[in-house]
């Protein structure tokens, strides 16, 4: 009989201190990356100048903007997740088009605090990469005179290259409980991503670009989020389950 209290009072103390807040949530992100572009622009402007005999600057503008979307979990105060996304942006001048596509993806661990129950902060640390190309092709027809020769091949020209980063950052969300158990949620995030390694460039044979440099997807950037989630409370004595989790 003292062996069974025993017993159900061990049980007891270790569902208290073994519970614990699980929960997951996802949804769509918007992030503006302000990059260093004046390197990229000036050796753009170049190209139109020399190759092409064209006059005007190309001015590629920071912040750069990326669609894409995240998913975390939610174990105790810990949670782990990721996400990416890209975009492409366009700039064109007087001889020369100049497209540059972007995307990338990332994995991230935070320490999430709740000092109510529509309010989390979480800072948070992350690992990821981003590839990037960048496509040039001369603007013929309507600019001047058509070119004498009819063979004339029109200057095109394709490179591409990517970067591995870490990153620090920190989230404010807010939520809006639906049901007990289930909520949209706005996501504000800051933070900065550090190259740890950038790639060179590399054009349609495979060869290693050098007219290309000082341009890279790191640097401060902010991401506002929309998400949908569920959390509740859940303990270790699987009996001993909140019912917030009937609804799962």
């Amino acid at each position: 009989m003292i062996v069974k209290k025993v017993i159900i009072i061990c049980a007891g103390l270790i569902a208290v201190a073994f519970g614990f807040k699980i929960g997951g949530w996802g949804g769509i992100t918007a992030t503006t990356c302000f990059i260093e572009l004046r390197d990229l622009n000036s050796e753009l402007t170049r190209i139109n100048h020399e190759h092409v005999q064209g006059s005007d600057n190309i001015n590629f503008s920071s912040p750069l903007l990326m669609i894409g979307g995240h998913g975390y979990g939610q174990v105790g105060s810990m949670v782990f997740g990721g996400g990416g996304g890209g975009f492409a942006s366009r700039q064109r001048a007087d001889s020369l088009s100049a497209k540059l596509g972007y995307g990338f993806g990332y994995g991230e661990v935070g320490f999430q605090f709740e000092p109510l129950t529509w309010l989390w902060i979480r800072p948070s640390l992350s690992l990821g990469g981003s590839g990037f190309e960048i496509e040039l092709n001369e603007r013929v027809a309507g600019f001047g005179d058509p070119p004498e020769d009819t063979l004339y091949v029109p200057y095109h020209f394709t490179a591409t290259a990517g970067a591995f980063t870490a990153g620090a950052g920190l989230t404010v969300h807010l939520n809006l409980p639906i049901t007990s158990a289930t909520f949209l949620g706005l996501e504000l995030k800051g933070g900065y991503l550090y190259p740890l390694y950038t790639s060179d460039w590399y054009d349609e044979d495979g060869l290693v670009r050098s007219e290309i440099e000082g341009f890279g997807i790191y640097g401060p950037y902010a991401q506002v989020a929309l998400n949908f989630g569920r959390s509740g409370e859940i303990d270790l004595i699987w009996e001993e389950v909140d019912d917030e989790w009937e609804d799962y």
